[in-house]
């Protein structure tokens, strides 16, 4: 418990962070009370199961283990860092006023007591070899941070030593250069500087840190919010839910949450206590508060709250948007040998913020674009859809449920699994029964797949194209499809090619890495259905005609000297050869626009198909630049992204 702050005093909460290094981290969020423990169990092991040869770490059930309600499952050998941060209200640590609401983050996986939690249970030997480093951050409100990092091993006295100098050397920044910075940590009321780091954080109580005349009590391992947003944009009937929600050490559905409204944001009204809240008509032009109670089974932290930058509005769809247009060719859904086909970029949340400056901000939030997208997706009547940029929030709560409403299920993959945006490919289930779904990181499977043997050898000659390649979260899907009527097998491509305009070379080793993955799958399926199967490759390429990659994809083949190995700038890329087995065709051709930005207007977007499989019936003709134009660019209040949806029906010969 904190003493009282008006005599010198305080409380510190000293909280764990647990890092993986070298290893493959797998996340699943757990939303309470929405989903449950089981469900969130289920996703954790798909996830597990499908990352590549992950067989080669661990075994995908069995070590995946239950945390009391808390799955974590941990590849290779776990390393942990510890990190403190100390957060106080006083600019640069100004000493002429004591610090208050002091605050220390340490870690709660490695103290040595059976209710704490670590993923695998490791013992203290297993633990010492595994830690590497204790970092600790002193953070003061309006400047920047101050990191000290110490062994393990090391003294506490090193650790303090080394933080009071940091702390001085803000000081002397701010022009106070001498100020007598005194920093001690006390435990069962004896000296703690000559404790290791280790067995520091492992003391179980009675633990006070001073700095200066200020003490504190230190709160091991409480709960604590480091960072929550809410939307910039409140609509009536339109769930909210935090925004980049990180919390550590809580346990998740112990958490509170409550929501209030005020006009004047001095007198609150509650309307809420659940992880969401969705605005009613009375909330019209109403602030929202979010309070956050953030609790684990030993104590609960610091209360959290955030107020919404707006009032909520209401919600105003526009009537006749230039996609209906369209739905006039695509108002029946198809049979027999024909089927429709969707690419989509639809444009993830996360990229946004900058480059739509002519967009009004409540057109630009996902919370009114959602609704501009599952209209006009429904209406095309897809069998088939390839989307990209796809946030999980949105897929998981709206886009996806409402699909499925509608007979549609689908895959999704974060991209490069990692970020909060990936791939979707979304299937009609009445026509189509999905056989398998394969994700590929690019920078991993050109390292490690034989196939890509020899391109991982040039790319070594070629250091800084090596280097941006690697560190690219491309990725891709590839699915097999079996037609339910026909029973005709079809190979589908998604992907989303690296964007940098002058990193053509860049996505040619990317197409070279994908269409090595392709041939293999297709080759090992047409060895199991006896027969060639149908091939579709959708995606964002971010390649305009006639660049390498659409070169590479409609003739088949691509010199060492072709300009695209060649970027602009200093760098200079030794090329390769490039080729496939297929006869691809681009349903659309070249049209003078697939994506249409402010500062940008250019053909990036593709279907290509087997020609010698399938013949094209008709594709959805793309609006007019003059509408596109009506409101600058887009996004708009009438185009829910900065890309238009390909749309193409096709059809194969039995």
């Amino acid at each position: 418990m904190g003493r009282n702050e008006g005599d010198g005093t305080g409380t510190v909460l000293l909280v764990a962070e647990v890092a993986q290094r070298n290893a493959q981290f797998v996340n699943a969020r757990y939303q309470y009370p929405s989903s449950s423990v089981n469900d969130y169990h289920n996703r954790m092991v798909r996830k597990v199961i499908e990352i590549p040869n992950c067989s080669d770490n661990f075994n995908k059930k069995e070590e995946t283990v239950r945390l009391k309600g808390i799955w974590r499952p941990i590849f290779g050998n776990p390393q942990t860092v510890l990190t403190g941060i100390f957060q106080s209200p006083y600019p640069a640590f100004e000493m002429e006023e004591p610090l208050k609401n002091l605050t220390i983050h340490a870690s709660e996986t490695l103290r040595n007591n059976s209710n704490r939690r670590w993923p695998l249970n490791p013992n203290q030997e297993f633990l010492k070899k595994s830690i590497r480093r204790i970092t600790t951050y002193l953070f003061a409100v309006y400047v920047a941070p101050i990191v000290a990092v110490r062994q393990v091993k090391d003294s506490v006295e090193s650790l303090i030593g080394h933080t009071k100098n940091k702390i001085q050397g803000l000081l002397s920044k701010k022009g106070k250069e001498n100020v007598n910075i005194k920093v001690k940590i006390t435990a069962n009321g004896k000296p703690a500087a000559k404790y290791s780091c280790w067995d520091f954080i492992n003391l179980e109580n009675n633990v006070v840190l001073q700095v200066n005349e200020q003490i504190y009590d230190v709160t091991l391992n409480a709960p604590f919010v480091q960072s929550v947003l809410l939307p910039k944009v409140l609509f009536i009937e339109n769930d909210i839910v935090p925004i980049n929600l990180k919390v550590i050490h809580a346990v998740d559905h112990m958490c509170k949450y409550q929501w209030h409204k005020s006009k004047d944001k001095i007198n609150w009204e509650v309307v809420g206590n659940e992880f969401r809240y969705k605005p009613k008509p009375d909330d019209l032009d109403y602030f929202l508060r979010l309070t956050i109670y953030p609790i684990n089974r030993q104590t609960e932290g610091p209360i959290f709250q955030i107020i919404s930058e707006n009032e909520i509005k209401q919600l105003y769809l526009p009537i006749g948007c230039p996609f209906e247009e369209s739905h006039r060719l695509t108002h029946s859904k198809l049979q027999g040998t024909s089927f429709r086909v969707v690419c989509y970029n639809i444009l993830s949340e996360r990229y946004t913020d900058d480059g739509f400056t002519y967009c009004p901000e409540e057109y630009l939030t996902i919370d009114y674009r959602k609704h501009l997208l599952l209209n006009e997706l429904r209406g095309y009547n897809a069998d088939i859809m390839c989307l990209q940029e796809v946030d999980l929030k949105l897929l998981q709560p709206f886009l996806g449920r409402h699909l499925v409403e509608s007979g549609y299920v689908g895959v999704y993959h974060r991209k490069g699994n990692r970020l909060s945006e990936g791939l979707a490919t979304i299937y009609r289930e009445d026509r189509f029964t999905i056989i398998e779904s394969k994700h590929y990181v690019l920078s991993m499977e050109i390292k490690r797949n034989p196939l890509c043997k020899s391109m991982w050898q040039l790319l070594l000659a070629n250091n800084e194209a090596k280097e941006n390649f690697l560190k690219q979260a491309t990725s891709c899907q590839i699915t097999v499809f079996q037609e339910n009527f026909n029973k005709q097998m079809c190979l589908v491509l998604n992907t989303h090619l690296f964007y940098r305009p002058t990193d053509n070379h860049i996505r040619l080793i990317q197409i070279g890495v994908i269409m090595k993955l392709i041939e293999k799958s297709y080759t090992d399926l047409e060895k199991r259905i006896k027969k060639p199967p149908l091939l579709i490759l959708c995606g964002d390429f971010n390649s305009k005609p006639p660049s390498g990659v659409y070169e590479f994809m409609t003739k088949g083949c691509i010199n060492a000297n072709h300009p695209d190995w060649k970027p602009t700038g200093k760098k200079r890329v030794k090329g390769f050869s490039l080729k496939h087995q297929f006869q691809l065709e681009s349903a659309y051709g070249t049209p003078k626009f697939t994506n249409y930005v402010g500062d940008f207007q250019g053909c990036l977007d593709y279907i290509f198909y087997d020609k010698c499989r399938m013949n094209k019936i008709q594709v959805v003709p793309l609006p007019a630049e003059d509408i596109l134009k009506e409101n600058v660019a887009l996004p708009s209040q009438v185009f829910p992204s900065d890309h238009l949806a390909l749309v193409v029906d096709l059809t194969w010969s039995i």
